[in-house]
């Protein structure tokens, strides 16, 4: 065999087996189930410092595109995790999460951290998803993209949640930035 005919062979057993080795890799990670990784920086509490404690069941309303919605919701932390209803987070820390299947895939980043006084809790999250398009048909699927901050803070005894959303369709935004504003107040013991 000439060094010619050899190369050939070489380049396209390369390009055959190199994106059968990628697939295999990628539905190993990314399953029907999340495949979730985390990596996580330590909060680290100074002496004396104190941190907002949100613990309680808190009612009230939120707002958004002038209507009104009621909301219960129950919250535990401290100064290195909450939980919202059963959900733990540790504050401080990055989660990643993905999820696909043969129609759909999603990936999901969420960072939740104290403002610097630690008087305000707050939740930034950026999600990708596409449908996935299927042999004939092969239409063109959109990449969504949502973005997103939720801020957890008091005033005057009341819980105050403040939402902001970002969406886009590829490179286009799709609607206005969704505000969304909560006031709860805390259930008695």
């Amino acid at each position: 065999m000439n060094k010619i005919a050899l190369v050939t062979v070489v380049i396209a057993g390369n390009l055959f087996t190199a994106p059968l080795l990628a697939a295999s890799f990628f539905n190993k990670l990314i399953d029907s189930k999340p495949y979730v990784l985390k990596s996580t920086k330590a909060h680290v509490k100074k002496e004396g410092q104190n941190y907002t404690d949100f613990t309680g069941n808190w009612t009230g309303s939120c707002s958004y595109d002038d209507k009104d919605i009621e909301v219960f919701l129950t919250l535990k932390n401290d100064d290195t995790k909450i939980t919202i209803y059963d959900e733990i987070m540790n504050i401080g820390s990055l989660n990643t999460s993905s999820t696909s299947n043969s129609d759909y895939a999603e990936y999901e980043h969420t960072a939740l951290e104290w403002s610097e006084d630690i008087s305000t809790l707050i939740i930034k999250e950026v999600s990708i998803s596409v449908a996935l398009s299927h042999y004939p048909y092969n239409t063109p699927r959109p990449i969504e993209t949502f973005s997103d901050e939720t801020s957890f803070s008091l005033n005057n005894g009341q819980l105050v949640v403040k939402y902001r959303q970002l969406n886009m369709r590829d490179m286009e935004k799709v609607g206005t930035v969704g505000d969304v504003f909560c006031t709860l107040s805390k259930d008695p013991d």
